[in-house]
């Protein structure tokens, strides 16, 4: 832990060492105990929240998953890999068809996300870097999602899509014809469903990883903007070769946590659609699990699903570290 403030520390006298701040404004080179002490203040509550809400929650989900409640005694007994050998059990019992839609509903989101979802949360941010007009207003417009609560934002999306007076429906009735007997019961028909639940994931996805994104560009010096514009450098040249290397480590760190999003994605099918009309996930049969009071068994599923993420997203960080190399600017 020392050592983590000491390194912190010399970061800080470094920043300012560079700047000239320390010069200017008198302090010593030396690092007095008081930056220490800031630092450990600083750095004391995210710290803590990390040692509890991560590595103590994922100590004991993996300890969980070992463990079980005795039918008899009612005492929890460890069981070894009984909870796992019972995933393989009820594996050879599933509707086979089910269980292959709700691996392709997951993996879906893939293709969502890399091909749809992140080159428009590219798009947005490169638009509110150039400054174009109203962006201040299109930034809080793209990123009210994220400030809503889940609960109220699906509510909101199921009444946009409901045929007692939802305005899609309405405007299917109105102009194209439809009836009520007709038209598109969007969230309960199994053509439509799944469909739907990745149009919302892209709505409710843009705000956050653009809003990250557009910080990141603004890390782009002006100047060097402004050289590459005497030389000629046009659009796509000085997107491609100046700010996306420098907003580098931000996208490559978005697209890898997108790496886990078919083992973890539930929310939408939970509040959207219960899973119903075969939207079912695999984080939603995590979740279904749990709920029925099987814990010690879904923190197993849960660990299943982690040996095959985990090597993915190993994988694709050592792809993606080979592309950009980090830009100190």
């Amino acid at each position: 832990m020392k050592n983590v403030f000491g390194a912190v520390a010399a970061k800080v006298k470094q920043h300012y060492a560079k700047s000239g701040m320390l010069e200017s404004s008198g302090i010593k080179q030396k690092n007095p105990w008081k930056i220490k002490l800031f630092i450990f203040c600083m750095l004391l509550l995210p710290l803590t929240q990390f040692c509890i809400f991560t590595i103590y929650i994922n100590i004991d989900g993996i300890v969980m998953a070992f463990q079980n409640v005795d039918q008899t005694t009612n005492e929890l007994v460890f069981v070894g890999l009984g909870n796992f050998a019972r995933f393989f059990r009820n594996f050879t019992s599933w509707d086979k068809e089910t269980f292959l839609r709700t691996i392709g509903n997951s993996f879906g989101y893939w293709p969502v996300n890399y091909l749809i979802a992140i080159p428009l949360q590219i798009i947005a941010a490169y638009f509110l870097y150039k400054k174009v007009p109203a962006s201040g207003f299109i930034i809080v417009m793209i990123f009210l999602p994220t400030l809503i609560p889940a609960a109220v934002l699906s509510q909101s999306f199921t009444q946009m899509l409901s045929i007692d007076g939802g305005p899609l429906n309405t405007i299917l009735m109105k102009i194209f014809g439809y009836t009520p007997e007709t038209v598109p019961v969007w969230l309960n028909d199994e053509r439509y469903a799944m469909s739907i639940l990745y149009l919302y994931s892209i709505w409710v996805g843009i705000g956050y990883n653009a809003v990250l994104m557009w910080g990141a560009m603004t890390r782009v010096p002006t100047e060097i903007i402004e050289s590459a514009h005497l030389d000629g450098v046009g659009f796509f040249r000085e997107f491609f070769n100046i700010t996306l290397p420098i907003m580098w480590p931000t996208l490559s760190m978005i697209l890898l946590t997108s790496v886990n999003t078919p083992f973890a994605m539930y929310m939408h099918s939970l509040l959207l659609t219960n899973g119903q009309a075969q939207t079912g996930t695999l984080g939603l049969m995590v979740i279904t699990t749990l709920r029925g009071g099987n814990m010690y068994y879904s923190a197993a599923i849960s660990i299943l699903l982690s040996v095959i993420s985990i090597p993915l997203m190993l994988l694709v960080k050592k792809f993606l570290g080979k592309i950009y190399e980090d830009v100190e600017v």
